[in-house]
């Protein structure tokens, strides 16, 4: 894959818009949320079941996806949830640029 990939954590409403405009910007976009039939998994390129507050499942994930998508993923993004502190752990693991 060259095309660049973000992991947009949670599937909700204000995340579709996330995924939305991160596929407005050419990224390949993947969905990480407890519920696969939620907003984001529709609206996104990708899914990965993962509880959106759960460290571990985050980073389980983000290593899953890592190992599907190489170098062209690049980041994580959190909005419209109380999971900041869940992103920049998971990029603090990855070696990505964090919050």
């Amino acid at each position: 894959m060259t095309k660049q990939a973000i992991i947009v954590i949670g599937g909700g409403i204000l995340s579709t818009y996330a995924i939305r405009r991160a596929k407005e910007l050419s990224y390949h976009t993947i969905c990480t949320d407890r519920d696969p039939a939620c907003m984001g998994a529709k609206e996104a390129d990708d899914f990965e079941q993962a509880d959106v507050y759960s460290v571990n499942e985050q980073i389980v994930a983000a290593l899953k996806l890592k190992a599907r998508y190489g170098d062209a993923l690049k980041g994580i993004f959190v909005g419209g949830i109380d999971a900041a502190h869940i992103a920049a752990t998971v990029a603090r693991v990855m070696g990505w640029p964090g919050v």
